[in-house]
């Protein structure tokens, strides 16, 4: 699965945290995890280096897990929170 470019998971009831391997899709530029219930963002998705898109609006992480993948990932990606 390393291969995979887009990841598209919005409106499936996710809850608690997202496993920490789908920091691991290396290829990965679209990743869509809105309106889950999620709590905790894995600071694993900051590894992501090729991520040209992250959609997590719709749940209810906190700011500083937020702020510490932000720092990690590339200066172009776009972060929709709302």
């Amino acid at each position: 699965m390393t291969d995979l470019i887009s990841l598209d998971l919005p409106h499936n009831s996710l809850e608690g945290a997202l496993q920490s391997e789908v920091g691991h899709l290396e290829n990965l530029e679209i990743l869509n995890l809105s309106n889950n219930l999620l709590m905790v963002l894995s600071y694993e998705l900051g590894n992501l280096s090729n991520l040209k898109l992250l959609d997590v609006s719709g749940n209810s992480y906190s700011e500083a897990d937020l702020n510490r993948i932000r720092s990690s990932l590339p200066t172009s990606a776009v972060i929709k929170t709302e």
